[in-house]
This record gives structure tokens, sequence and C-alpha cells, in this order.
């Protein structure tokens, strides 16, 4: 398990690091390792000088990985363009869609129809269905092969062409009713600062969840929450959905590891963002996440 961390700080940052790091004036400093003495040394020299905005992400080990019952779905290939009206029908279907409530800071919707002209996906492909919303595009091949699998907890919608005025025969919307229970907040789901709202968080890193060793049951599943933008939940898929997707050679999504109260792996993890956390304060109070 590591943390990496891209840093935007102010130009008096860059230049007393990247001068000891050798790197010509003006460089971009690289991503640091956050365990590493380079990273130290940022925070040693950003004490007197400007504030840094910190961008995180994890990466695991397969060991670790294989450890994992649940996993977020995030976008890593295509995402498909709306075209001209397409944004007008798709926010218009969203904002019109009741509200899931399961308390203060999980409310959302699920987008049951999106608007596409002209997409376009491979039959081995997932796509991201645009750049706003956190739906998926899957090709009837795709489909098939979870459904073969016997996968549960999703269907296929309809994606509909303004341009022709009829549904696609080879495109679908993956969609999902079954949703999880509320995650966990601790110091990697801080509350937006944007927002000022104690219930309105973001995520840095990964989800944790007290399953009291009973997950729910299912392959896909939305959040309770509002992790992604406009009210919209993201995805989380099982061990099975990441098995079958690496085993068909599917492409267009990562798994980042869904985490367990109790289990070694979210101690571990809470040990090292406990640390990071507690080093960045010391260094100067003003560097944000």
């Amino acid at each position: 398990m590591r943390i990496t961390i891209r840093a935007t700080c102010g130009q008096d940052v860059d230049d007393a690091l990247g001068s000891e790091l050798g790197l010509p004036p003006g460089s971009r400093l690289p991503d640091f390792d956050a365990n590493s003495q380079t990273f130290d040394r940022l925070l040693e020299v950003s004490k007197t000088r400007s504030r840094c905005w910190f961008n995180p992400w994890m990466e695991f080990t397969r060991s670790e990985l294989a450890l994992c019952r649940l996993f977020q779905l995030e976008c890593r290939g295509k995402v498909l363009q709306e075209k001209k009206g397409d944004y007008d029908l798709n926010v218009s279907r969203l904002r019109g869609l009741p509200f899931i409530d399961s308390g203060p800071g999980a409310r959302i919707r699920l987008l049951d129809r999106i608007a596409l002209k002209g997409a376009a996906v491979k039959p081995n492909e997932v796509a991201g269905a645009c750049e706003w919303m956190a739906e998926f595009v899957v090709s009837r091949e795709v489909g098939r092969i979870f459904e073969r699998e016997g996968l549960t907890g999703f269907s296929l919608k309809a994606v509909f062409d303004k341009k022709t005025e009829t549904n696609y025969k080879e495109l679908f919307q993956l969609y999902s009713e079954n949703i999880m229970p509320r995650a966990l907040v601790d110091r990697t789901t801080p509350v937006h600062p944007d927002s000022g709202d104690p219930d309105d968080r973001r995520q840095l890193a990964c989800l944790s969840y007290d399953f009291r060793d009973k997950p729910p049951s299912g392959d896909f599943f939305r959040t309770a929450e509002a992790w992604s933008s406009n009210d919209m939940p993201v995805w989380i898929g099982s061990a099975r959905v990441r098995e079958c997707f690496e085993r068909h050679k599917l492409r267009g999504w990562a798994f980042r590891p869904v985490l367990e109260l109790g289990t070694d792996l979210h101690t571990n993890y809470m040990q090292m963002w406990e640390g990071l956390f507690a080093r960045v304060q010391a260094s100067h109070p003003r560097h944000f996440f």
C-alpha cells in the first residue's frame, strides 16, 4: 500500500526544492511517495514558504487487492462526449428524478436514461457516459458477458440517440438500484471546503464500511452518498466483477479497493493516513488536500 502525491505549491516552494533536486528553473515538481525522504524534504522546505495543495492517490499490491471483497469502479478509458442538445436532455432527466434519501449526507439521484448522439464503444469496452456523470455505457457484448457470468445487481437501460430519435441497438447504460449502506466518515472523507456543510463530504482515498462481516449480497451497487457530482453516487463492484473483467480482457475500468473495518488492510490504511495528516499539519497549517 502506498500513497502517491502530486503537489501544487507556490513558485517559491517549487524553486527551493527544485534547486535541491537539480531541476531546471520553472520545472514542475515530480510526484512523491508520501513516505519518501523527498516528500519529507518538501514539507521541510515549505514550512516558511507558500502553502501547497496535495492531490493523493493510492496504489495497492496484488496480494492486498486479493483481500478485498468490493471495489469502487472508476473510468480509465473512453469517455463519450455529449453533442448539441444531449446535455439539456440528460440534466433535465436527472433533475426531474426523486431523491433517494438515507439520512444527512446520503441523498442521491439514480439517472435512468441517457441521451448521446453518435456514440460508439468497442465490443470489449466500458465507457464513461460523459464528463459530468459517474455513469457507464457498455456494449451489448459486455452486457452478455456479465449475464453469462451470473453477475447480479445490474440491468441494462436503453441509450437514446436524439439525432435518429431511436435507442441504440448495441449500446446500453449500466444501471443498478442496489444501494450500499452508509460509508464510514473518517479523515479521508473530509468536509468539502467550498460547502461548509458537515454532511457534504469528498473522497480523498478509499471508501470504508463497517459490515460486521456481513457485506451486502450481489455484485453491482451504488453508494448511498453522492461521492460524484450533481447528487450522483459512484459504482461499487464485487471481487467477482473484477475477476470477470480481467479474465475476459475487458477495458475501461480501474478497481479501487473498498476497505472493511476490522481488517488489517483497513487498520494499516488508517495508520498511514493519520501519520501523513500529522506530518503535513506540523509542516504548514495551511497545506491542504
